[in-house]
């Protein structure tokens, strides 16, 4: 089917000329005298495909004609291509202010409207197929779509939306306040007289959407504001989190109760530690003892009868010597006695040993603390120093290291730098061996976190951040 153009002039000459150039290329065509007739034949169907305006005439002029086309929704998408005697640039500024297409100067050149003609029937056609298919994925998407008109009611959305908020349709949406359904934050407030409210942001923050039910869901809101036929327009895309959020609040709980757990486990394992420990020193230290003082009178009772023997016995008195002071350190480093004292004796023990051993310049800056550090806690912070000290002993070749604890607020701040080699943190990650794994349950274990700073030639510095006081659990009194 051929499409209808309307002609609208006052010329009878030019509503003559303009019909045979149109009908000679099969366009149908019907023609109006002046601009309430026109009117008149638009109320009625079909449609015309589109519209060729005089813009002076006597009655309604064309641009009375276009806006009043332009104001309803039924013809809002015609195109209208005005005509006028002259090349008038005020004229053409009015046209388009009222929403003309295009702009044909007077006389009408009939080569010349047909190519404006079929290039605006082609657009208009490519724009309703591009409509067509996004009413077709917005409707078949699987989200809630609304669209809201600047006063904020809704005018148009998808099944998916009716679906979702429990509506008999689409209709029954339409005209309802979008705030009543989706509370979305408010612009900001203009501050000056020429400032204006600023929009909401592209993605808002989750918001509790109300069903007509009464029931609600959260969700995250895509907000886009655009330019419609209708003006001004806002469309809101909704994303229903409310199983995500039940889930990362899951999580959240499982990586308390994992925390909890990681804890309990490193109390048990010191515990363990520290029941070894008395053991060594307790009972193979005493063994190692009674051997020892053995040794030594066996040596004093045969030393005259079988001098022989003297080398022997003394050989076997520094082994067990050795071995006596192997249990020590054994002891030590299962349980240090240091820790019983707190852990800044802890602290200045393990430096001090550290010292002794690398001939490495090793100070310690510990603050006082408000209140003690919980035996179990003190253990993990001990831990993570030895551990760190460890491995500046075995791979940093560094001169220098320092070991710093400082509240800050509610937050301890525990750091262990070095000036030595230093390591690229990036294609090394953190958790790459089994004491930087420890270093980091550790850390999980006094609910804080573990940063590893390091770049080669420019040394290492170990953070470890966690709360003086650890939170309480769910389900805790």
């Amino acid at each position: 089917m051929s499409p209808e153009i309307l002609v609208v002039d006052d010329s009878a000459f030019s509503r003559n000329l303009m019909a045979r150039a149109l009908a000679s290329v099969s366009y149908a065509v019907r023609v109006a005298e002046n601009g309430l007739q026109a009117l008149q034949m638009v109320a009625q169907d079909p449609l015309p495909a589109l519209v060729l305006l005089d813009i002076h005439m006597p009655g309604l002029n064309g641009y009375e004609v276009c806006h009043r086309l332009k104001a309803q929704e039924r013809t809002q998408s015609i195109p209208v291509i005005f005509m006028t005697a002259g090349d008038d640039e005020s004229a053409q500024n009015n046209a388009f202010e009222v929403g003309a297409a295009d702009f044909i100067n007077k006389p009408v050149q009939p080569r010349v409207m047909l190519a404006r003609v079929k290039t605006h029937l082609t657009l208009h056609a490519q724009r309703r197929s591009l409509q067509g298919q996004l009413h077709n994925v917005v409707e078949q998407a699987p989200v809630p779509f609304l669209f809201a008109d600047a006063a904020g009611r809704i005018v148009n959305a998808n099944s998916a939306a009716a679906r979702k908020f429990r509506y008999a349709g689409v209709h029954a949406l339409l005209g309802l306040p979008l705030d009543a359904l989706v509370p979305l934050p408010s612009p900001n407030t203009p501050t000056g007289p020429h400032q204006r409210p600023v929009a909401p942001p592209a993605v808002s923050p989750d918001v509790v959407c109300l069903r007509q039910d009464g029931s609600n869901f959260t969700a995250e809101a895509h907000v886009s504001e655009m330019e419609s036929v209708r003006g001004r327009t806002r469309m809101v895309v909704l994303q229903d989190v409310s199983a995500r959020n039940a889930a990362l609040s899951s999580m959240g709980d499982s990586r308390d109760l994992l925390r909890a757990l990681a804890a309990q486990n490193e109390i048990a394992r010191e515990q363990e530690r520290k029941h070894i420990a008395r053991e060594v020193h307790d009972e193979l230290g005493q063994v190692l003892s009674a051997l020892r003082m053995d040794i030594s009178m066996m040596r004093m009772e045969y030393q005259r009868e079988h001098p022989e023997l003297v080398e022997r016995l003394l050989a076997l008195r520094r082994l067990v010597d050795r071995g006596i002071t192997n249990v020590r350190d054994i002891a030590g480093n299962l349980r240090p006695v240091a820790l019983d004292l707190g852990l800044p004796s802890a602290l200045e023990w393990l430096r001090d040993d550290f010292a002794t051993r690398t001939q490495m310049a090793c100070t310690l800056d510990c603050a006082p603390l408000p209140t003690p550090l919980p035996e179990e806690r003190a253990v993990l912070v001990y831990r993570i120093v030895q551990e760190s000290l460890h491995n500046i002993a075995k791979y940093a070749q560094a001169q220098q290291v320092t070991i710093r604890l400082h509240l800050e607020g509610t937050q301890l701040r525990l750091t262990v730098q070095d000036d030595g080699k230093g390591f690229d943190a990036n294609a090394a990650p953190a958790r790459s061996s089994y004491g930087l794994l420890g270093m980091h349950e550790r850390a999980i274990a006094l609910h804080g976190e573990l940063e590893i700073h390091s770049t080669p030639a420019e040394g290492c510095c170990i953070e470890v951040t966690f709360p003086l006081t650890p939170p309480l659990l769910k389900g805790d009194a």
